[in-house]
C-alpha cells in the first residue's frame, strides 16, 4: 500500500509540476512524500539549512525535507479551521487553498483524518490544478479506506 501512495503523489506532481506533495496522517506525520520537477527556491533552501542544526545530517533531499515541513506545519491550521467552520457552515472542511507571494498550497482532507498537501508554483490554472489534485485525491482515498 505505501508504494501505491506514494506512486500516486509522483504521479500527482509529474502532472502538475509540483514542488512536492505530502499524505500527512492527524498529528501532521508525513506518511509518504514526493518531489515533483519544480525545484524548491534558493532562498528556501538556505532557510531551511539555517535551521537544520549543523551537528545533524539531513538524511533526504532539502525539497523533501520542507515538503514535509510544510506538511506538519499544515496539520493544526487545518484542525483549526476544519473546527471553527465545522458548526458555521454545517459540514466538514473540504479543501484549502493558500496562496503565498508566488507559491500556492493546496489541502483536501482524507479519509480517516489523513490530508494531502500539494505545494507548487502558479503556472497552472487553479481548476485545472483541483482536476488533478481530485482524481489524487480520489485514488488516495481508495487505498486508504
Amino acid at each position: 500500500m505505501a508504494d501505491d501512495l506514494k506512486n500516486t503523489l509522483d504521479e500527482l506532481c509529474q502532472r502538475t509540476g509540483a514542488i512536492g506533495a505530502v499524505l500527512c496522517d492527524d498529528e501532521g506525520e508525513t506518511v509518504t512524500a514526493a518531489l515533483g520537477p519544480q525545484p524548491i527556491s534558493e532562498g528556501a533552501e538556505a532557510r531551511a539549512r539555517d535551521h537544520i542544526p549543523r551537528s545533524m545530517q539531513l538524511e533526504m533531499p532539502v525539497g523533501e525535507f520542507l515538503v514535509r515541513l510544510v506538511g506538519a506545519e499544515c496539520c493544526g491550521l487545518v484542525r483549526m479551521v476544519d473546527r471553527v467552520l465545522r458548526d458555521q457552515l454545517d459540514g466538514p472542511l473540504s479543501g484549502l487553498h493558500l496562496r503565498y507571494r508566488d507559491l500556492d498550497l493546496l489541502l483536501q482532507p482524507l479519509p480517516e483524518d489523513f490530508y494531502l498537501l500539494v505545494l507548487l508554483r502558479r503556472p497552472l490554472l487553479l481548476p485545472v490544478l483541483q482536476m488533478h489534485v481530485r482524481d489524487a485525491h480520489s485514488a488516495l482515498a481508495a487505498q486508504l479506506s
